[in-house]
């Protein structure tokens, strides 16, 4: 039986950390990460509104009822403000988990 080690190139190629929030401390700052998006989306009239607000409750939903298996990444340098990355295992067999980024809250550019 061959043995194939699992590694996160999340931790190991670009530096991102495990934070420790517990269920609470993640909901208050979901609210906060999620309110200058909205702000902004409000402010532009941004036909994606009703999306986000949707999206984000599902989201919110989505992470509270599997907070337990949830593992949270953050950036070395501890920018929580823009870059947290969520994943979990959807079986304990898979070959890796299941990452998860909030979208509006990214920038995106062409290359």
């Amino acid at each position: 039986m061959s043995t194939v080690a699992k590694i996160n190139d999340l931790i190991d190629a670009f530096g991102y950390l495990e934070t420790s929030y517990d269920k609470k401390d993640w909901q208050q700052y979901f609210k906060g990460f999620a309110k200058p998006i909205l702000e902004r989306l409000t402010a532009s009239k941004s036909p994606r509104l009703a999306e986000f607000k949707k999206g984000a409750g599902e989201f919110v939903k989505f992470i509270s009822e599997k907070f337990a298996d949830i593992t949270i990444y953050t950036p070395k340098d501890g920018d929580y403000e823009h870059s947290l990355i969520y994943s979990y295992w959807r079986n304990e067999e898979d070959e890796a988990p299941v990452f998860l980024f909030f979208l509006d809250g990214m920038k995106f550019f062409k290359v």
